[in-house]
């Protein structure tokens, strides 16, 4: 869906049509969340945060792909290039996944589906080189013991999508917070990145039609998305996931309050928007490690989704925050509010570093 809608996008005949369009591209990647879960389920606890932030590590070179592809392209071409070159990455990847993904294998076993979770487990250990490994080889016969148990009831779909939701909303409590933490975090990260557009547009006459952007400054400033993945990535296992999005929201509101406070020197924007992207990237990356551990495997991926959702609010929150008309000071302060919400809401969290998925 996201390939799909996403070069028809570059064919719209009007703004509506591109909206719509746009809408669907957003429709697919709502789902961006269960292969990621997917993987949750097959790392061990010890070093889960390190792998899970290493696919991010996509995000980050994806963000300095699409602001490089634009200060190529916008100066020179239409935006409807720009939209083909940025749907072409995910159309390229797709029959990828489509061969390297395996189905959950903790999915399976409580669907009942023993036989196609023990299939699984075989490709995932000749994949690793434990094909041939006795305790692997016994660990999967005892799984395969269970073969012959009764299928649970099998309920339409719909049945079981409503019991999911009502599961994670049953945890209101948790997810109440889940959603504070998502949607904050939402606004911290886009926020920024349009604080960093915003600062850094050479506009001075209110065009909106043409782009005239610092291209060069912020494809550098985007460069901040990297070092965000690889202090996580260093930390996220030793110092735990609350503790890291906790320093990161800290670090945020540090970087931001040089932008509030009026900082009118090149070289101090510069300093504070680089520290805020890479705050906001740090706490994020955890927060996408942290909620795969704080569900059971049944409503994991519901309860990600869900979250995902209330972060585009967030997202669409901050578009009117920075965009909207207030001042940059103004902007900044508001999304200096939402770093504490979150950092002060993720503190109540308990920690999940080297938990076991569905451990309490």
């Amino acid at each position: 869906a996201v390939a799909v809608f996403g070069f028809a996008s570059a064919f719209a005949p009007n703004f509506s049509t591109f909206v719509l369009l746009r809408f669907f591209v957003g429709v697919g990647l709502g789902s961006g969340a269960v292969p990621y879960d997917l993987l949750a389920e097959m790392i061990p606890a010890a070093s889960r945060g390190r792998a899970l932030i290493w696919v991010g590590v996509g995000w980050a070179v994806g963000t300095l792909y699409t602001t490089g592809m634009a200060w190529l392209i916008l100066p020179r071409a239409s935006w409807r290039m720009l939209a083909v070159v940025c749907a072409l990455p995910t159309a390229l990847i797709f029959p990828v996944l489509a061969y390297a993904l395996d189905e959950s294998p903790r999915w399976l076993l409580e669907a009942g589906r023993t036989l196609d979770a023990v299939a699984v487990f075989r490709r995932l250990a000749d994949k690793s080189g434990a094909g041939g490994d006795a305790k692997v080889d016994a660990a999967i016969r005892a799984i395969a013991a269970d073969a012959d148990a009764p299928p649970p009831k099998e309920h339409p779909f719909g049945v079981v999508a409503c019991k999911r939701l009502a599961a994670v909303l049953a945890q209101w409590r948790l997810s109440l917070r889940v959603w504070v933490i998502w949607f904050s975090l939402g606004a911290v990260y886009y926020g920024s990145t349009l604080t960093i557009a915003r600062t850094f547009d050479k506009n001075d006459d209110d065009d909106d039609v043409r782009c005239r952007f610092r291209y060069d400054v912020i494809f550098s400033i985007f460069t901040a998305s990297l070092v965000g993945k690889a202090i996580a990535i260093q930390l996220i296992d030793v110092v735990g996931r609350v503790r890291m999005i906790c320093a990161a929201c800290l670090a945020y509101v540090a970087f931001f309050l040089p932008i509030a406070v009026g900082v009118d020197s090149f070289t101090g924007r510069y300093i504070s928007l680089y520290g805020v992207l890479a705050g906001a990237v740090v706490a994020g990356s955890c927060a996408w490690v942290q909620i795969p551990e704080l569900y059971r495997t049944e409503i994991r991926s519901t309860a990600h989704t869900l979250a995902y959702i209330v972060s585009r609010f967030g997202a669409s929150f901050a578009a009117y925050v920075v965009e909207g008309g207030l001042s940059i000071s103004t902007a900044a302060c508001i999304l200096i509010a939402a770093a504490v919400a979150a950092g002060a809401t993720t503190s109540t969290l308990h920690e999940t570093s080297g938990m076991r998925l569905d451990s309490k």
